[in-house]
């Protein structure tokens, strides 16, 4: 849980308070709220009155997780939401025990970087990776189907012509990729994983960048590298996806 939006957040927008379960000066504080000194690692958000904005839950090891915790525990207080921490939180249909929350897609087109700003703006997409299908430049998608399902997916990448092979991991997205792009459909595995271009081919736009020298989320680098591609953006909107401490960090 050390990903430094995560800390900014807590730090700049909460008043953090760390009890400890194995020293007898915080065992008051334990009985105040109700808490065995031999729970796992608990985060509570509490109001001025002590009350617990949202219920309460122990075990959220994954930065996502707690990272939507924050954001609902913001929302609950009318509070606003920075848009960097939004983001945070939309990472968490990639943790590793949310793997079933998030979909697959594949797509080849005339050119990987443009590929990835393109399809880097849909709103639902988390993370867009450059690689290669014998001999095509694609890129290899992770999405949120309850923002963004396969057959609008399809539909999108279709329509900013990056659907030049769109390659299906089960029948179900065949099924759906035939019917809106015929013989550019291909099935393959649900295992089915491109070769990774290399590290200098990814989020092309951010990598050559000052941005670049930034720690950002996955989905902040992939927002940030469909922004970049397009020429015409205001610095303002771009930093709008950035933290404050980001922002300082940049302008350092």
């Amino acid at each position: 849980m050390s990903h430094p939006l995560l800390v900014e957040a807590i730090e700049e927008l909460f008043v953090p308070v760390l009890v400890f379960n194995n020293k007898p000066d915080d065992e008051a504080i334990l009985k105040l709220f109700g808490e065995p000194a031999w729970n796992n690692p608990v985060v509570r958000f509490l109001n001025s009155g002590g009350q617990d904005l949202i219920e309460r839950k122990d075990g959220v090891w994954q930065t996502p997780a707690l990272a939507e915790r924050l954001v609902a525990s913001l929302e609950i207080a009318n509070l606003d939401v920075p848009e960097y921490l939004k983001i945070v939180a939309a990472d968490a249909n990639l943790a590793p025990d949310a793997a079933s929350k998030s979909g697959k897609a594949t797509f080849a087109m005339h050119c990987y970087w443009e590929g990835e700003a393109k399809l880097g703006k849909l709103s639902g997409i988390l993370s867009t990776r450059a690689a290669w299908v014998d001999g095509k430049e694609v890129v290899d998608i992770t999405f949120d189907p309850s923002s963004l399902d396969y057959r609008q997916l399809v539909e999108q990448a279709k329509s900013i012509e990056c659907a030049s092979t769109v390659y299906a991991r089960d029948t179900e997205q065949m099924s759906i990729a035939k019917e809106l792009v015929g013989d550019q459909a291909e099935l393959v595995s649900a295992e089915f994983k491109p070769r990774s271009a290399v590290d200098s081919e990814q989020k092309y736009y951010l990598r050559n960048s000052p941005y670049a020298k930034l720690e950002l989320s996955g989905l902040q680098a992939v927002k940030v590298n469909s922004l970049l591609a397009d020429g015409k953006v205001a610095t303002a909107d771009i930093e709008a996806l950035l933290s404050a401490r980001q922002t300082e960090y940049l302008r350092r």
